[in-house]
């Protein structure tokens, strides 16, 4: 552990150097610790007070049961086909471009329509995503202003506007779904499950709980994976090799299911599971998570005060893993993720530790397959990965890694069952 005196106004702080004590602090929320993010006042207002993110224990557990079934492997599998389609659109897309196509944007305006898509449960025209999309980077831009001053030329203020418009989008479809179950209707996408969630007293999800956390899902959803698959696609077209095994893989799987997609034959994808858990621990989008101390403690021999800040360092973890001890830890070896001791957790957290380990972690590990296998099915490509990568969300390429996608002549289509 590193001790941070308070500076600034902010608190103390201790910088947690072990997966143990990391792990420690994540699991113990509602007892040691509480979550941190409740005191960035625009962060908070921004994504919604009532949002899994935001809430403490124990209203967090109930909010948890209540929306988990939404994302459970049986929720995902009804996903399933949507992915598929949103993300060969997208394919077919760039392929027939003909010229390169800015693949860091691209991916984000794909996992938007996808999130989107999955999220409430039907397909939008072009016209109305790309409104949607804007609305939703106003807002997100908001999320890293300071001062967070709500006027009309802040860009705190214009997020506060787009969150506006959004949260009368999300209760439109929040009533239109809510009268499609009511007549008996099916009704595909993660809102329908948070509509029919109930508690054992017959509560359901409040409006503005529904709101909160449609934002918080699209948040997390977006960003996240659109950052990682970029990063994939950078590692993926600098290691050759590594796209060959990821095409044999799927020559494989094509053999023995034919060009169905499942969450079955996801599952059966271990290699295209390692690239992204590499990537992952490679370059974290998530760098760290906060928590504060909810009494006087003793973390690692230290006397912590209540009050006092825990970050875990997500990204520093990933490289100390002593898994890799005498390794390169600066190189990407998916392979390294197959072996018995890369099956195990170690140090790597990417998707959290504890109560709020990602809630959609099977959404994105589905969404990122389904494009991986899709890819080394159908297409080649090369990538432009000669290039600075900045810190933002996640370590983004300053060139946007224009890529050029081909169709390959033995291309396998893909279907759901």
């Amino acid at each position: 552990m590193v001790s941070v005196p308070s500076q600034l106004g902010l608190p103390a702080a201790y910088l947690l150097g072990t997966a143990e004590l990391a792990k420690a602090v994540l699991a113990g929320e509602g007892d040691i610790t509480l979550q941190g993010v409740q005191r960035n006042y625009g962060f908070a207002t921004l994504v919604g007070q009532h949002s899994l993110l935001m809430v403490q224990e124990p209203r967090h557990k109930y909010l948890r049961n209540l929306i988990m079934p939404a994302f459970s492997p049986e929720a995902i599998e009804r996903l399933t086909p949507r992915m598929v389609a949103v993300v060969s659109r997208y394919l077919d897309a760039w392929a027939a471009a003909g010229t390169p196509v800015l693949a860091a944007q691209e991916l984000k305006a794909l996992t938007f329509d996808f999130i989107y898509a999955v999220i409430l449960g039907r397909d939008y025209e072009q016209q109305q995503l790309q409104h949607m999309r804007q609305l939703y980077g106003t807002w997100a831009a908001g999320l890293q202003d300071w001062p967070f001053l709500q006027l009309p030329f802040t860009r705190f203020g214009k997020a506060m506007a787009a969150r506006e418009q959004l949260m009368e989008l999300f209760k439109a479809a929040i009533a239109e779904t809510r009268a499609l179950l009511q007549q008996g209707q099916e009704v595909p996408g993660i809102l329908a499950s948070l509509v029919s969630a109930v508690d054992e007293e017959g509560n359901r999800l409040s409006e503005v709980e529904l709101c909160d956390n449609l934002m918080l899902l699209i948040l997390a959803g977006h960003d996240t994976s659109s950052v990682t698959l970029t990063n994939i696609l950078a590692n993926l077209h600098n290691h050759p090799a590594a796209m060959q095994q990821l095409r044999q893989e799927q020559q494989a799987l094509l053999a023995r299911h034919g060009s169905q997609l499942s969450t079955g034959v996801l599952r059966e994808m271990p290699y295209a599971e390692a690239v992204i858990r590499e990537t992952l621990r490679l370059r974290n989008v998530i760098p760290g998570l906060h928590r504060v101390a909810a009494r006087d403690i003793e973390l690692g021999g230290y006397a912590v005060p209540a009050g006092t800040m825990l970050y875990s360092p997500l990204h520093l973890l990933n490289k100390s893993d002593p898994r890799w001890a005498g390794d390169d830890v600066e190189a990407f070896r998916p392979e390294r993720m197959m072996t018995a001791e890369g099956q195990k957790g170690g140090w790597q957290l990417s998707f959290g530790h504890g109560p709020r380990f990602c809630a959609g972690y099977l959404v994105a590990m589905a969404e990122m397959k389904v494009l991986l296998a899709l890819l080394a099915r159908g297409y080649d490509f090369e990538c432009d990965t000669d290039t600075q990568w900045v810190q933002q969300v996640g370590q983004v390429p300053a060139n946007h890694l224009p890529m050029t996608v081909t169709r390959r002549r033995d291309a396998a289509a893909a279907t759901c069952v």
